[in-house]
């Protein structure tokens, strides 16, 4: 679905931008780890599937939340992880670390004009 987005609108893309959506990463924490550390900006998917998961003790999705909540913790006034609405509402798709940080909804606004505010967001990266 990202990259049908991102096509659709054919605007350059930043670099080191890590997607992560869940269902695609399952066997790949291994590298979830160093490239979370290492992006300039991370956009995280939410589902309620993802909140459930990443609010577990243990697990692929639990590691990354964790590795997520250190990130914050270590830099409180970061804008590095970014959430992305696809679908329901915050409250039910966004665990308590990310709960703060601005994000895009593509629920309550318009698909054009979130894609729009995205691209120009991941524009600024160097």
């Amino acid at each position: 679905m990202i990259s049908k987005i991102f096509a659709k609108h054919s605007a350059p893309v930043a670099t080191r931008c890590v997607l992560l959506k869940i269902r695609s990463l399952r066997g790949k924490k291994f590298s979830m780890n160093k490239e979370i550390k290492n992006c300039d900006k991370c956009l995280v998917f939410l589902t309620p599937n993802y909140k459930e998961k990443a609010e577990l003790t243990k697990g692929g999705v639990a590691h990354e939340g964790r590795i997520i909540s250190k990130e914050i913790y270590k830099d409180q006034d970061t804008t590095k992880f970014i959430p992305v609405l696809l679908v329901d509402s915050f409250e039910s798709c966004c665990p308590d670390f990310l709960f703060a940080r601005k994000g895009f909804d593509f629920v309550n606004n318009s698909f054009d004009e979130e894609i729009n505010r995205m691209i120009e967001e991941l524009k600024t990266l160097k």
